[in-house]
């Protein structure tokens, strides 16, 4: 198979991937497009990647010098200056050509190829790449890659990427094992049809603007009106906490910050009394991988699902966000990120709030 991308000045394809989240049940369908320019030592110098899920939409370019990011939603993008090339996703092409040139030159015992496996009713070759695996704390670590090659082009036909691993169990700081799943299938590949490599000239794309981060809503600032029902199916909106102190926790599913926090959020609830302060979690994922992720962590708190309209209201594109009300429905503090203080800064506020007149 590398023979084929050997003498590849450029590179296009089509992928399509099933990525599952290791916290939980939900995977995620990114469909891509690429296209690739490779160097004399056959890195990849340039590209130009477009990226489409139910969450988003993407385009990144990298140059010679420079990485873009537009944003295909809102028409901005950001940039940034880099060197070394386009570093890519684990299950892409290049990537894949990328990791078994360095494992046939440093371990070529971690390739091997397995038996042939039927797709649609036909044979193609199967290859294990097995690039990690050890043992830690009693239980396997390993990464694989199991590339499955068309018999007559030698072109990759699909990729899956397995294995397990030790990571940071949300909430605190204990560790526990995650396995993480990947699947890539591949169409329409093109080795050299493109006879000129317009990236070097890139200058950005007609209609984009600068993308500019929000500042988070200010003290004294009435908060954004916005109604929603929750996973469990209760309809609930900004109304229902007149009266009481309310914490927003604008956050998602695979945040790895927003898995710290919550030990801390569930904690929280339980502090105060639910006469006096609500919580109410404000995520962009959808209903169902939302009802799993709250069972399985026993969240304490309404769920909201499909909240992203929300949380742009309260300039809290990412996760986690939180913001405090006061009673009367206007912000009284906000904070972006998670750290170990952030339960003690925010039990602070809102116990002053509950403790004014």
């Amino acid at each position: 198979m590398l023979s084929k991308f050997a003498d590849a000045k450029n590179l296009q394809f089509e992928e399509i991937r099933a990525s599952k989240s290791p916290f939980n049940t939900d995977t995620t369908l990114l469909n891509s497009s690429y296209a690739f320019f490779f160097d004399e030592q056959g890195a990849i110098k340039n590209a130009d990647v477009t990226t489409r899920t139910n969450l988003y939409k993407n385009r990144v370019v990298v140059t010679d010098s420079a990485l873009y990011y537009f944003n295909l939603e809102d028409s901005t993008y950001t940039y940034k200056q880099v060197t070394g090339g386009y570093s890519g996703g684990g299950s892409d092409i290049g990537a894949l050509i990328h990791t078994l040139k360095r494992v046939l030159i440093n371990n070529p015992g971690c390739v091997s190829q397995k038996k042939d496996t039927v797709i649609h009713h036909k044979t193609y070759y199967a290859v294990l790449v097995n690039s990690f695996d050890s043992i830690i704390d009693g239980r396997r670590n390993f990464t694989n890659q199991t590339i499955v090659i068309d018999k007559k082009s030698y072109l990759p036909l699909m990729q899956l990427y397995t294995g397990s691993g030790r990571a940071g169990k949300p909430g605190g700081t204990e560790f526990t094992f995650i396995d993480f799943y990947e699947k890539s299938v591949y169409t329409n590949i093109r080795i050299n049809k493109l006879s000129k490599n317009p990236i070097p000239t890139f200058a950005g794309l007609p209609g984009f603007i600068p993308y500019l981060p929000k500042a988070l809503l200010s003290a004294g600032t009435p908060t954004p009106a916005w109604k929603r029902i929750t996973v469990e199916g209760d309809s609930v909106s900004s109304e229902n906490g007149l009266g009481k102190v309310v914490l927003l926790y604008l956050s998602g599913i695979d945040c790895p910050a927003a898995q710290a926090s919550i030990r801390m959020i569930n904690h929280i609830s339980d502090t105060f009394a639910p006469d006096r302060f609500v919580i109410f979690g404000i995520y962009s994922d959808g209903r169902k991988s939302l009802q799993t992720y709250a069972r399985k962590y026993n969240l304490h708190y309404p769920i909201i699902f499909n909240g992203q309209a929300i949380k742009m209201r309260f300039n809290a594109p990412g996760s986690p966000y939180f913001y405090i009300l006061d009673k009367t429905g206007n912000v009284a503090y906000a904070q972006t990120g998670w750290n170990p203080e952030t339960e003690k800064i925010l039990q602070e506020k809102i116990r002053d709030l509950l403790n004014a007149p």
